[in-house]
């Protein structure tokens, strides 16, 4: 029903993932297929049935996308390495997922509405509380395959857009343009150890992010 993509970027993550895992086994929903892409970091030795792809190469988080359509399920949680799921929360962004708009939903515990503004993405609104929004952030979200597929054409259809940290942005916004629902899920989930070397400790985070969605805005 549900399959889980983890990404790990950073070594100085990985006694992250274990923990990641156990968690997503032993919830109240467990997914039943496991994807763990190894995003140009150490190897990473399997605790049991899930699937480890290991990558010489960082291609970062918009691979994941990638992995998501030949995932064996339709419906797929999206993980990184410094977060993790509680034992209710693949249950409450699926029950979510698959009820607000069935197949063109984006959820997670994390959003964003974007300012209207020449500065869109900086000056932007954090959502908490379960609301449609503008954006659902990467670290942790769930969506249907019809939804990656969109995207993916929509990214075809437009070779000037290159993307490297932006991904959840065009996930979202091509989404919206096409008249479907973002919506934020409150849930169990929580941060875990990132040992401030993730994308948004770089300088150029936030311009590149705020370009995109200058973008996807036109």
């Amino acid at each position: 029903m549900i399959t889980a993509i983890i990404l790990h970027y950073q070594s100085k993550r990985f006694a992250n993932l274990p923990v990641i895992i156990r968690a997503l086994r032993e919830g109240n929903m467990a997914p039943d297929e496991i994807i763990v892409w190894n995003n140009g970091a150490d190897k990473y030795v399997k605790s049991g049935d899930e699937i480890v792809i290991d990558s010489s190469k960082n291609f970062g988080p918009l691979v994941r996308y990638s992995i998501a359509l030949t995932a064996k399920n339709d419906h797929i949680l999206f993980c990184d390495d410094d977060y993790c799921v509680g034992l209710k929360t693949v249950s409450d962004l699926y029950h979510q997922c698959s009820t607000i708009c069935p197949q063109n939903t984006i959820v997670g515990p994390n959003g964003i509405n974007l300012g209207k503004t020449k500065n869109p993405y900086i000056d932007r609104q954090r959502v908490i509380h379960p609301s449609e929004v503008d954006v659902i952030l990467g670290f942790l979200h769930m969506t249907h395959k019809r939804v990656i597929v969109r995207a993916t054409e929509f990214l075809i259809d437009n070779p000037d857009i290159k993307i490297w940290r932006e991904d959840d942005i065009l996930l979202s916004m091509v989404n919206k343009k096409h008249g479907k629902v973002n919506w934020v899920v409150p849930t169990d989930s929580f941060h875990m150890p990132s040992f401030d070397d993730g994308l948004c400790d770089e300088p150029q985070h936030y311009n590149e992010r705020d370009a995109m969605c200058r973008r996807l805005l036109r």
